[in-house]
């Protein structure tokens, strides 16, 4: 068995199949700024940036909604949905939620 390529060789291949520098970055546990340059230095043209934002079925709009209103924190939806905070947050509020208040929730 071959051994794995380097870290940078990962993440450009892993932008010329498509993913974005966002989700590359989590995945290689580096910033997006580090995943960009990489990519930048190895002589990759940047793609232009998604003119479509994210919009999710009703469906997954209404088990966010309801994950929200159950207790789960906008960091933690946007994650699991491999979004930014702010794409969840506008998510949440076309769907009509209230947002809590930003912070720590008393007793936790």
């Amino acid at each position: 068995m071959s051994p794995e390529p380097p870290v940078s060789e990962q993440i450009v291949r892993a932008y010329q199949s498509g993913i974005p520098l966002d989700r590359i970055a989590r995945a290689h546990d580096v910033s997006y700024r580090h995943a960009r340059t990489t990519v930048l230095e190895a002589g990759v043209e940047l793609r232009p940036p998604s003119a479509t934002p994210w919009q999710p079925s009703p469906a997954v709009t209404n088990a966010i909604a309801n994950e929200y209103k159950d207790g789960a924190t906008l960091r933690q939806l946007a994650a699991k949905h491999e979004v930014t905070n702010s794409v969840m947050r506008r998510a949440l509020i076309r769907a009509g939620v209230t947002l809590r208040a930003r912070g720590r929730r008393p007793g936790a």
